[in-house]
C-alpha cells in the first residue's frame, strides 16, 4: 500500500481516537452508558493495523477491549478506571501522531522515538493487564468436544442436559453447532470457563448418558499460550480436514462435518493468522470465523465477492453465526456491489458489525 493511503488511514485513526478520548471526559455517570462503543470504536483501529503494519500495536488494543468488555458488565468499574484510560488514550494520539509524522517524511529516524511511546503505553497498561490476571486468577478455561450417537432416537437433546448439567459449574459459550436441536452434526463443541477449584474431569464422568460415545476435554492456559478457534465454511463437503489447513496452521484439534471444519490452533500472532487467510489458497472457501479462546467476540471473514448472486447465502451463513456468538466486524476480500453492501450495512445496524475491505 502507497504512503498516501496508509496517510489516510493514521489520520482517520486519529479522528477515531480524539472521539474516544472526547467520550470518556464527557461520561459522569457510567449506569446507562454503553461500553461497546469504545470496542468498536477500538476494533477499527484495530482492523487498520492489517494495513499500516504497526502490529506492535495489537497487544495493548486486545487489553483495552477486554477493559471495556469488564466495564460494560460492571459499570462501576469506569469510576476507578475512567482517568487512566484518558491517560492511555492521550499517549496513543501522541503515538500515531508521530506515525504521520514518519509517513510524511520517511528519511527521518522517527524509530526510536515511536518505540518509547509504546513502551509509555504498554508501561501504563500494565496496571490494566494486572486487572484482568486477577480477574481471572481463581478460574480456568477448557476446550470439551462430545462425539454423539446419532443411532439413538432424540440424540440432540443431549446437548441442551450437557449445557445446563455444566452452567451449574461454570460458564459454556461458543458451541458448534449452535443450533442445540441440529440433527445433522454428530458432535458437540464448547468451551468452558470454570473455577479453578472445580475438576471438570470428574464432572464430566459423573455426566452420565446413552447418547454419548465419547468426549475430548483440553486444559487451556491463556497465559501462555494464544489459542484461536477458527471456523471453515466451505461450498462442498469434506470429509477430511483439509492438507492446507494442516499445512498452514499450528492445529491443536478439528473437526470435520460436512462444509465446515472447526479448529482450535495455537499462534502468538492474529495477523500471521489473517495474512495466511487471505493469501493462501483453501480451495472452494467461503468465509471463516476467528475467535481468540478467552474472548467472546468473533471476526468473519469472507474470502469472496458479495454480489447480488450469493448475497442470499452469505447472509444466511453470517445469521447463523450470529445466533450464538458476537461478531465484532466482517472483513472481506473480494468485491461488493451494492446488494452486498445493503447487507454489510444492515449487519451494522442491527448488529453493531463493523465491516472493512482487506484490499484498499
Amino acid at each position: 500500500m502507497d504512503n498516501k493511503k496508509i496517510y489516510k488511514i493514521l489520520n482517520q485513526n486519529l479522528v477515531i481516537i480524539d472521539e474516544i478520548l472526547e467520550s470518556l471526559i464527557k461520561i459522569e455517570f457510567s449506569e446507562n452508558e454503553d461500553f461497546y462503543y469504545f470496542i468498536r470504536r477500538i476494533n477499527i483501529l484495530d482492523n487498520d493495523i492489517f494495513f499500516t503494519k504497526n502490529v506492535e500495536d495489537i497487544y495493548y488494543m486486545s487489553i483495552l477491549k477486554k477493559i471495556f468488555i469488564q466495564i460494560n458488565r460492571k459499570k462501576y468499574l469506569f469510576y476507578e478506571y475512567k482517568y487512566k484510560l484518558i491517560s492511555i488514550f492521550s499517549k496513543i494520539k501522541k503515538l500515531y501522531k508521530k506515525y504521520i509524522e514518519m509517513n510524511i517524511n520517511i528519511e527521518n529516524d522517527y524509530l526510536l522515538s515511536i518505540e518509547m511511546k509504546r513502551n509509555k503505553i504498554n508501561e501504563e497498561n500494565q496496571y490494566f493487564v494486572d486487572q484482568l490476571n486477577e480477574m481471572n486468577s481463581g478460574s480456568e478455561f477448557y476446550y470439551i468436544k462430545l462425539l454423539l450417537n446419532k443411532e439413538i432416537p432424540l440424540f440432540h437433546i443431549t446437548r441442551n442436559n450437557f449445557l445446563y448439567y455444566l452452567k451449574q459449574h461454570g460458564k459454556p459459550y461458543n458451541y458448534t453447532p449452535s443450533n442445540l436441536d441440529n440433527t445433522v452434526y454428530d458432535y458437540f463443541i464448547l468451551d468452558y470457563k470454570v473455577s479453578s477449584d472445580i475438576n471438570v474431569e470428574s464432572i464430566l464422568n459423573d455426566f452420565i448418558d446413552s447418547s454419548i460415545i465419547s468426549y475430548k476435554i483440553m486444559k487451556v492456559d491463556t497465559n501462555k499460550s494464544s489459542i484461536y478457534n477458527l471456523k471453515f465454511y466451505y461450498k462442498t463437503y469434506k470429509y477430511l480436514t483439509p492438507d492446507e489447513i494442516f499445512n498452514n496452521f499450528n492445529i491443536l484439534d478439528s473437526h470435520c462435518y460436512e462444509s465446515l471444519i472447526d479448529c482450535y490452533i495455537n499462534d502468538e500472532n492474529h495477523l500471521g493468522i489473517i495474512d495466511k487467510i487471505f493469501n493462501v489458497d483453501f480451495g472452494d472457501l467461503d468465509l471463516i470465523i476467528m475467535k481468540r479462546f478467552d474472548e467472546r467476540e468473533g471476526r468473519v471473514f469472507v474470502l469472496n465477492d458479495i454480489t447480488i448472486l450469493n448475497v442470499d447465502y452469505f447472509k444466511y451463513r453470517i445469521m447463523e453465526i450470529l445466533e450464538d456468538k458476537k461478531i465484532s466486524d466482517i472483513i472481506y476480500k473480494g468485491k461488493v456491489d451494492f446488494s452486498g453492501l445493503q447487507l454489510l450495512e444492515k449487519f451494522k445496524e442491527k448488529y453493531d458489525v463493523e465491516y472493512a475491505g482487506y484490499n484498499i
